[in-house]
């Protein structure tokens, strides 16, 4: 038969264990929301990126246009 304080140690690690699981878990809900929210950010990056170089090419395109009818 187990000894008691044995028997003891076993369930005071046991709940440690639990406890830190949670704790884990809880980390890796907060990792996931916050990748989640960086994903969020660099795709609108990518579409304030993207909207300033086609808002440069048509600014561009119009300075061009005008430099070509006031040269010919």
């Amino acid at each position: 038969m187990a000894d008691p304080i044995e028997f003891g140690k076993l369930l005071v690690r046991l709940q440690n264990l639990e406890h830190r699981a949670r704790n884990d878990r809880s980390i890796i809900h907060f990792l996931e929301s916050e990748v989640e929210r960086l994903r969020l950010d660099f795709e609108r990056f990518k579409m304030k990126v993207a909207t300033s170089i086609a808002v440069a090419g048509l600014f561009l395109s119009g300075i061009a246009w005008v430099i070509e009818a006031r040269v010919f």
